[in-house]
């Protein structure tokens, strides 16, 4: 749901962006660019061109850099006539939770150079799992049935679960501190099947 919410705001800004501009100086080269403001580590991101009156060939470069270096956002391309065209990429793991980047775009053709730089913040990817239960408050001692909703990465499973030869039971004990008091513990059984 929230890749189609980013998806139809993306639209809407090109779409507003490509109306103010094509009022504006006509017959002159125009280049926009667009990429997230907020990109995430280990999920793939895109990065997309729109490149209209353009009067010369022109070489496109975009890349992002930051204390862990040099990136290329897309390979180097060389355009003549309008285009849309958009690349995705994936970045890695960064140390820290979050920093910002520089996203630099370069645009040089024979008599004519573009040059962009800009900051967006790069994010490392966080799992999130939901757990509804049948009721909204557990007391000491009480147990229900409890419905797992989310995605599991292998790595989380390995590191939460015990493993029973013959059984796909994994357990994990938690406290719930938003739902329950601290004093109050939760035991989680999550069966799953295989397909």
């Amino acid at each position: 749901m929230w890749k189609d919410r980013q998806t139809l705001q993306c639209l809407i800004s090109v779409l507003l962006a490509f109306l103010a501009s094509a009022s504006l100086s006509p017959g002159k080269p125009k280049y926009m660019v667009l990429v997230p403001s907020q990109l995430y580590t280990e999920t793939p991101e895109k990065i997309c061109f729109h490149l209209y009156d353009l009067n010369e060939t022109v070489t496109v470069r975009a890349f992002l850099q930051s204390s862990w270096g040099t990136r290329s956002l897309s390979n180097e391309f060389v355009v003549d006539k309008d285009m849309f065209h958009c690349d995705s990429f994936t970045l890695p793991r960064v140390s820290a939770s979050d920093e910002k980047v520089s996203l630099s775009v370069h645009i040089k053709g024979p008599t004519h150079e573009f040059n962009k730089k800009s900051m967006v913040l790069v994010k490392n990817k966080e799992s999130v799992v939901f757990v509804q239960t049948d009721k909204p408050v557990y007391k000491p001692g009480q147990s229900g049935t409890k419905v797992h909703h989310g995605l599991w990465s292998q790595e989380a499973i390995m590191n939460m679960a015990q493993r029973r030869p013959g059984s796909l039971d994994l357990t994990r004990k938690f406290s719930l501190s938003l739902f329950l008091q601290s004093s109050f513990g939760l035991s989680l059984w999550i069966k799953t099947y295989a397909p």
